[in-house]
């Protein structure tokens, strides 16, 4: 059975404003909740207080984490796979170790630009995501451009 969502308005600005709620309350709230507690407390040092998702090596970082939740699940599952949970403190503390280590230059050098959510992905990077996420960014490419004709 196929479940239809109506929105609550054909306004496109209400419908616009209706879908940023829903991606704030149900979807990727939800879901960010929900993958913290499966795969919490923090690895490090086994608090539970104030999670976060960090990636285990910040050179295979495809999407910021707050922009992950919106993907489909296969493309959202292949970049959750990079990832652990992390207390705020020991986030910050692997972030600056990071940057100490190898410099944010050497990371834009790499091809990892992120730009809030609208971030560059090269050909490279999504050439590493799965047949599933790579079909999903092709059928969504179509529907833009059949948008645009």
């Amino acid at each position: 059975m196929i479940e239809v969502i109506v929105l609550p308005c054909i306004d496109p600005d209400k419908r616009k404003a209706y879908a940023r709620e829903w991606h704030k309350n149900v979807g990727g709230a939800a879901r960010r909740s929900a993958w913290i507690e499966e795969n919490g407390p923090c690895i490090k040092c086994g608090s539970s207080d104030k999670l976060e998702v960090d990636h285990i090596d910040p050179n295979e970082k495809v999407f910021n984490p707050t922009y992950v939740w919106r993907l489909c699940k296969e493309a959202r599952e292949v970049e959750l796979a990079k990832c652990q949970v992390l207390c705020h403190s020991c986030h910050v503390e692997k972030t600056n170790e990071y940057k100490q280590k190898v410099g944010l230059t050497e990371r834009h050098k790499a091809g990892i630009r992120l730009a809030n959510q609208n971030r560059l992905i090269t050909d490279e990077y999504r050439a590493k995501l799965s047949a599933a996420a790579k079909e999903h960014w092709k059928k969504r490419k179509l529907a833009q451009q059949e948008q645009t004709n």
